[in-house]
């Protein structure tokens, strides 16, 4: 056992190790599959495991899903197991890693269940606990298992995701992470943070990715746009989705104001006065939104300009412009302009 041991090495790069059981649990759409999936072709490319050894089992797919999946994956020697093809069903796993376990075969092995509840009662803890016993046994015998599975629906009260099921899984795997997504932002791009909640090895702690995702990408287009973030650029990144958020959440109180400055200029007790007349929200919130989103910068979430008028405390807002409304008024004063002049020639 101890020349079978070697240093930590990583089916996916400082996240899951060989030789144990990783559990990743996420909310749906949030881009679990696909980070399990690139981080996988990466080491393989990289050389770091070989793909005639890894096996994809793909129980959570339609079939065009499982189809671009497996044209990816195949180019990598990657191996793909997919119910009802090849006479390959869910039931058959167990037999295929008992074998793997008994007869010596499990050194080297990576087996990715996507996802978990299609092999065991992820809500039974005596079914949760069987299936722990069978990957415990697997990786006993130097195989590697990741497991994909879900979050609950609702957060905790720190706003943060939590496991789903019983926390037999949890407790039976050697490493667990949570996976939490935000976006899309300006630029359609998404995020997604692995924060772990349990190992057994030297994994990070916290690791964030990003990746674009426009309407009718193709799932390499997808996959190639993935990256993985540095402490600087994840902080940044934290940033701008808390901006984002804030934007949101304070849309309907800034669009009451905005009605009233569409006529020009206002000073605070005019806006203070006709907004709480005219809207639900009280002078306090109204005041607060007016000083927040007070600025020039359209895209950091300013709404309005803000000067100061001849006594003290008097400050004077004006409406701030959207820059893409002048390019899209550019853009249609050109066709305008086209369609006369090809109304002219005919």
């Amino acid at each position: 056992m101890r020349t079978q041991m070697n240093e930590d090495e990583y089916a996916l790069d400082d996240i899951a190790i060989m030789g144990q059981w990783t559990t990743f649990y996420a909310a749906p759409n949030t881009g679990k599959t696909l980070l399990t999936l690139w981080m996988l072709m990466q080491q393989v490319q990289a050389g770091k495991i070989e793909g005639k050894n890894v096996y994809y089992v793909n129980a959570d797919d339609n079939f065009r899903g499982a189809v671009e999946k497996l044209e990816l994956l195949e180019k990598l020697n990657i191996q793909v197991l997919i119910p009802n093809q090849n006479n390959f069903d869910n039931a058959k796993l167990t037999h295929v890693v008992t074998k793997l376990t008994q007869e010596g075969g499990a050194m080297g092995v990576v087996i990715v269940l996507d996802t978990l509840k299609k092999f065991t009662d992820l809500m039974d803890k005596k079914a949760a606990s069987e299936f722990g016993k069978l990957a415990r046994s697997f990786v006993g015998a130097g195989g590697t298992i990741i497991t994909l599975a879900h979050t609950n629906k609702n957060r905790n009260d720190e706003g943060k995701r939590v496991f789903g099921g019983t926390s037999d899984i949890l407790d039976d795997c050697d490493c667990g992470y949570v996976i939490d997504g935000g976006g899309p932002d300006l630029h359609d791009q998404y995020r997604a943070v692995f924060e772990m909640n349990k190992s057994r090895g030297d994994v990070a702690q916290k690791v964030t990715f990003r990746f674009t995702k426009t309407k009718g990408c193709t799932y390499e287009e997808l996959l190639s746009s993935f990256e993985r973030l540095g402490g600087k650029a994840a902080k940044d990144a934290d940033k701008e989705d808390k901006r984002l958020s804030d934007i949101a959440a304070a849309k309907p109180v800034v669009d009451a104001i905005l009605l009233e400055l569409a006529d020009g200029e206002l000073f605070t007790k005019e806006i203070l006065a006709i907004v709480q007349e005219r809207s639900i929200f009280s002078r306090n919130v109204i005041k607060k939104a007016l000083i927040k989103w007070a600025g020039d910068d359209y895209d950091a979430g300013h709404r309005w300009t803000a000067r100061k008028g001849e006594s003290k405390n008097q400050v004077y807002y004006q409406k701030l412009d959207n820059p893409i409304d002048g390019v899209v008024e550019s853009l249609l004063a050109i066709d305008r302009a086209d369609l006369q002049d090809g109304r002219l020639d005919s």
